[in-house]
């Protein structure tokens, strides 16, 4: 069966459309974000089968450097969504290594006709037009409140705001990193500022803590066990905490223990966001998810008189998930809550205030006139005047009710969650900070290896060298993902793209020297691009759905490169270095390309890991016939390494990444035998990538790691 092919996945009430791309429980559409669509279509697929983090982390996120955690909030909202509070029902956890869907599937072919004796499978044939016409009900929605809004009707949906995005932070404001590679989840500051109580991650288990900022001492207050935490916040008087635990097979429920430790105390059930207390300090809320229905829930802090506030529908929900929770403002009257919508499969989040008597639900800011993709944490500032939210991975400030929005964090890093004290002159949060380094060293004597270049991302995104010994690599030390190159000694680096608000990486040089060939999403999409050497005359080359991994072809005529013709299918095309009409190569499902020195053969992994195995697969260039095929090693899956490729400079082996010794090092399979031997030795760290100089003299490999911590800012 081609991969290619629509194909329809039924389990328990559920039908899976990938032509669609819906999930429907008998036949009502069921609310899921693209990622976790990807994600359940990958269990599904391999259902029965365990399936490791890294292997889904690369599928569904594809050349974006995530968190483990971006698949631990996907996988809980899949949970929430498939199930009635029985999370074990389709996807098991597999502790340290992955997930496992365990429900029976049942696969039916798109093509044919709905089996009239099946209601079930009738009525969701049925419901598929009803759900495109559902789909326009909502645009014309959304288009109606823009018109509402230019009347005058802006009551939900306000007619715009001054945004600030390029907004600089304040000159007196100072972060402080309060924890040391801790790894990091959440994290929250008591209201006198004096303590944080942070969770962390150790080998696959969480535990929680509470440490003294002036002192940095600290305590385990919650021993680490196989749970993820989602959330934690202090009572007013800073004597006890509120947490949100997710144990495994069990729905998350709200805690609560002593600052110190102790015996904690299980209030409510089947939460899917961090709690907020209220001033009074009487009453929690959070957002509960049910099927395609989301709720904002009040409940006493003893667990009784639970009661749901304000509820959003279908296309439009309350933003939950880890590090992510409604906040009460201080006089008690509202609560703030970050929410999406999705529109033609793109989504938009803003902040919305819900009155605390009434449910009534007003946007502080239209959800189409701020392009923020993801949705965070909120907190409201002392006086109520201006509420402190994470969105699209930074920290910013939104005046209340104004709406105008500045840029609090505005440098390379990543973060999650917000807390501030009670005079809001405190706010901690958790900070994501990759560290890279990009190492040179005699090809034959790795010994001699010897780092040129450091920093945030510094050759993560691409390594290339060019054929006068420069070496061209992604970083974000400009601010953006970019191209940028240096001498082989780390001198001389010069910026050659600086396109703010897209990320552009996976550089390759030309053999003949002219040109830079790369991947960008500078028109929204990505597609592959060429410039010259010093980064002038950008040509775009491909205008397909989705184009990415470039290689120069040998002569350096051609770009080879993998085009996704749909979200699950990608082949190997090439394209003139001059642009024109691309060509395919191969009709496997395909991945990083390589083109030997020789430019005889081109090699690539092949197969999808579902339906198809993986395979390192070896073709002539450019008439795409099969040469030859090897198994690509298990260790190499499992670390999530198998898409990095190369050819030795001999042209006699392909080398890639594996982690079989417990570090990542380079591997290389012989062409003509078969046969592995390991290239390099490293002891420490992660290798993200490698290349030969044209000579074949000198390796250049990016080496590093990722860091999470809790920051206090002060002075924002």
């Amino acid at each position: 069966m081609s991969s290619s092919a629509r194909q329809v996945y039924e389990f328990g009430p559920f039908r899976l459309d990938t032509g669609e791309r819906v999930l429907l429980r008998s036949g009502v559409p069921v609310q899921l974000t693209p990622r976790a669509y990807e994600v359940l279509l990958v269990l599904v697929r391999q259902a029965g089968h365990i399936v490791e983090k890294e292997e889904l982390m690369k599928k569904v996120w594809a050349d974006a450097f995530v968190e483990e955690g971006n698949l631990t909030h996907h996988v809980f909202a899949l949970r929430r969504a498939l199930s009635n509070g029985d999370a074990s029902e389709y996807i098991e956890t597999i502790p340290r290594r992955g997930y496992r869907f365990i429900a029976p599937v049942r696969e039916l072919s798109a093509e044919s006709q709905p089996d009239q004796s099946n209601p079930a499978q009738a009525s969701t044939v049925e419901d598929l037009p009803n759900k495109r016409f559902k789909g326009l009900a909502v645009v014309l929605f959304v288009v109606l409140a823009v018109v509402l809004g230019g009347l005058g009707l802006n009551k939900y949906f306000p007619a715009g705001r001054n945004v600030s995005p390029a907004h600089a932070p304040p000159q007196n404001m100072e972060a402080k990193k309060i924890t040391s590679n801790s790894r990091a989840t959440t994290a929250a500051i008591s209201p006198d500022g004096k303590y944080i109580v942070y969770s962390k991650d150790e080998a696959g288990h969480q535990s929680l803590w509470l440490k003294q900022i002036a002192s940095l001492n600290e305590v385990q207050i919650v021993p680490a066990a196989d749970v993820t935490y989602y959330g934690s916040t202090f009572t007013r008087d800073g004597s006890y905490v509120y947490y949100v635990m997710e144990e495994r097979n069990r729905s998350a429920g709200v805690f609560q223990i002593a600052a110190v430790g102790g015996s904690p105390t299980r209030i409510a059930d089947h939460l899917d966001s961090a709690v907020t207390l209220s001033p009074d300090g009487r009453r929690l809320a959070f957002v509960r998810v049910n099927q395609s229905q989301s709720d904002l829930i009040v409940v006493n802090t003893d667990g009784s008189g639970e009661r749901r506030l304000a509820t959003r529908n279908g296309s439009e929900w309350f933003d939950h998930s880890v590090g992510v929770g409604p906040a009460w403002s201080p006089d008690g009257k509202v609560i703030a809550c970050s929410v999406g919508a999705e529109e033609q499969e793109r989504q938009y989040h803003s902040v919305v205030a819900v009155n605390v008597e009434s449910g009534e639900q007003r946007l502080i800011t239209p959800l189409t006139t701020h392009a923020w993709t993801e949705g965070g944490q909120v907190a409201w500032r002392k006086g109520g005047d201006a509420i402190m939210m994470v969105s699209d991975e930074h920290v910013w400030q939104l005046d209340y009710p104004g709406g105008e929005a500045h840029k609090i964090t505005n440098d390379a890093n990543t973060y999650i969650g917000v807390s501030v004290n009670a005079e809001s002159d405190s706010l901690v949060t958790v900070q994501l900070d990759n560290q890279a380094t990009i190492w040179v060293m005699p090809a034959n004597d790795i010994d001699k290896a010897r780092p040129i270049a450091s920093g945030r991302h510094e050759g993560y995104q691409g390594l290339s060298w060019t054929p006068d010994n420069r070496i061209v690599f992604g970083s974000v030390a400009g601010g953006n993902n970019d191209i940028w190159s240096m001498a082989a000694d780390g001198s001389d680096r010069k910026q050659l793209t600086a396109r703010t608000g897209c990320i552009n990486y996976g550089p390759c040089a030309s053999s003949d020297g002219r040109y830079i060939v790369f991947a960008s999403t500078r028109t929204g999409t990505t597609h592959i691009w060429r410039m010259d050497t010093d980064g002038g005359n950008p040509k775009q080359l491909t205008t397909g759905p989705e184009e990415r991994w470039p290689t120069c072809s040998a002569d350096g005529k051609w770009v080879v490169y993998v085009s996704f013709v749909a979200s699950t299918v990608q082949n190997l095309w090439r394209v003139s270095i001059d642009g024109g009409e691309p060509i395919r190569i191969s009709n496997l499902s395909s991945n990083v390309p390589a083109i030997s020195p020789d430019g005889n053969l081109i090699a690539f992994r092949s197969g999808d890991g579902i339906e198809q195995a993986l395979k390192l697969t070896v073709m002539s260039f450019p008439e795409g016939k099969a040469v030859k095929e090897f198994d690509i090693p298990t260790t190499t899956i499992m670390s999530g390494d198998y898409k990095i490729l190369r050819w030795t400079p001999d042209g006699r082996a392909l080398a890639y990444l594996d982690t079989r010794t417990g570090t990542t090092n380079i591997w290389a399979r012989q062409l003509d035998s078969g046969l592995e031997r390991q290239l390099t030795d490293f002891k420490l760290d992660h290798m993200f990538r490698f290349d030969w100089s044209r000579d074949g003299k000198y390796l250049a490999v990016t080496r590093g790691s990722m860091m999470k911590d809790v920051v206090l800012i002060n002075g924002f």
